[in-house]
């Protein structure tokens, strides 16, 4: 599969938490299926997927003013992201 900018292996190093609604039209649910197995293909758990079961391409209200687990802990997706740092 063609990738650019270092494909799945560069991006299976980073952490990944999405979501996304299973009905979704504009950007179709299992491209994040995809995502998330090639990534498992490059050995990474680095990746998490949070399912909006019924959920269109407008969830970012529910996303950004909640609170979901992440590696078992509660954390709201804006301050998780601006948590994260780079190690190299």
């Amino acid at each position: 599969e063609k990738t650019t900018g270092g494909g799945w292996e560069a991006i299976s190093k980073v952490d990944v938490w999405s979501f996304h609604g299973t009905e979704d039209q504009s950007v179709k649910y299992q491209n994040s299926i995809n995502a998330l197995n090639q990534m498992e293909k490059f050995g990474s758990d680095n990746m998490e997927l949070y399912t909006f079961q019924g959920g269109g391409h407008s969830i970012q209200n529910k996303v950004f003013s909640g609170t979901f687990k992440h590696d078992g802990v509660d954390y709201n997706p804006l301050e998780w992201a601006f948590a994260q740092t780079n190690e190299d």
